[in-house]
């Protein structure tokens, strides 16, 4: 075959591969910008298992940057009274969330968190504690263990942890993180509408 018609054979399949290319590229952007819209027109009523998979205040989080560091707080074996209180006040943030015409009641995962990490640190301290009982603990676990699998974090961590000695080296790499605060101010708004709305007598019988 002569070498003219060679290379324009070869020519034509790499411009048949680069426009098969460019069709499939907009073909999976016009599908995924379907689904968006798609997804942007379900209507929930809250009630039953019409609910959203995410908070609606997920969308809206602003980044924020937190420095992994080793702390004298939250000590697992301390049975003083102030670390008493460091775990109880995990308890003190919103946990629930109202959402809907009719304020539907859910609780958030991050405080799932918490009151499983909280239970772990009794279930190590006090054995004999009835509610974090061996099967209580063993939810945690396994919960967190699913939580964080689902998370996936892709944030990178320098050096190896494993060889560290964190009673000198007390700072860690910086996550990238969403904005805690303005996810506890939005439930803390959601409470206070329903709260309100509870006492104007409100509620659907």
């Amino acid at each position: 075959m002569p070498k003219s018609i060679r290379y324009s054979l070869t020519n034509w399949a790499v411009g048949a591969l680069l426009v098969l290319n460019v069709c499939i590229t907009i073909w999976h952007a016009t599908n995924s910008f379907r689904r968006v819209r798609s997804a942007k027109k379900i209507e929930y009523t809250y009630s039953g298992n019409s609910i959203p998979l995410l908070h609606p205040v997920q969308s809206k989080l602003p980044p924020v940057a937190m420095t992994l560091q080793e702390s004298t707080h939250y000590a697992w074996t301390d049975p003083s009274n102030a670390t008493r209180d460091e775990y109880n006040s995990l308890f003190q943030y919103p946990a629930l969330s109202f959402l809907g015409p009719n304020y539907r009641m859910t609780i958030t995962s991050w405080y799932h968190n918490f009151h499983c990490i909280a239970q772990i640190r009794t279930a190590l301290f006090n054995h004999n504690d009835e509610v974090a009982n061996p099967h209580h603990f063993a939810h945690c676990l396994q919960y967190l263990r699913q939580f964080l699998l689902c998370g996936s974090s892709e944030m990178l961590e320098e050096g190896d942890f494993m060889e560290k000695d964190f009673s000198a080296d007390r700072v860690g790499s910086d996550l990238i993180c969403q904005d805690w605060e303005y996810a506890f101010d939005a439930l803390a708004a959601e409470e206070a509408k329903f709260r309100e709305w509870y006492a104007n007598g409100q509620v659907d019988v």
